[in-house]
C-alpha cells in the first residue's frame, strides 16, 4: 500500500476515533458545552487517556 493511501486510511480512522469520542463525551456529559467536550477530546488525544 502506498504511503499516501496509509496516511489517508490513519486519517479517516482519526477522524471516525473523533467522532465516536464526541458522541460519547456528550451523551455521558449532557451539561458539558461545546468547548468542554472539545477540550476532553483534544486531552484524550494528547495524553492518551480513555
Amino acid at each position: 500500500m502506498p504511503p499516501e493511501k496509509k496516511i489517508a486510511l490513519a486519517m479517516g480512522m482519526l477522524d471516525s476515533w473523533r467522532e465516536l469520542k464526541q458522541a460519547w463525551l456528550t451523551s455521558a456529559h449532557p451539561d458539558w458545552t461545546d468547548d468542554a467536550v472539545n477540550r476532553a477530546i483534544r486531552d484524550s488525544l494528547l495524553y492518551a487517556r480513555d
